[in-house]
């Protein structure tokens, strides 16, 4: 089981992301926040690609409301 974990400790605005594996401890990195934001746009672009490659499926449409 992994366990992964962000901390946002200092002040310049990197953040430290930890994985831990059945007690071994490993620090994957630093992370700014400029790259934070590159990735989550990446991140959002992707998700906009797939769901625009999705087949409309009529069977399965449906609205709720309320």
């Amino acid at each position: 089981m992994y366990d992964f974990r962000i901390n946002y400790p200092s002040d310049n605005g990197s953040a430290s992301i930890t994985v831990t594996k059945d007690a071994d401890v490993q620090v994957v990195g630093n992370i700014t926040k400029k790259e934070i934001k590159k990735a989550t746009q990446q991140l959002m672009r992707t998700l906009v690609t797939l769901t625009q490659t999705l087949k409309v499926r009529r069977d399965a449409r449906r609205y709720v409301f309320g």
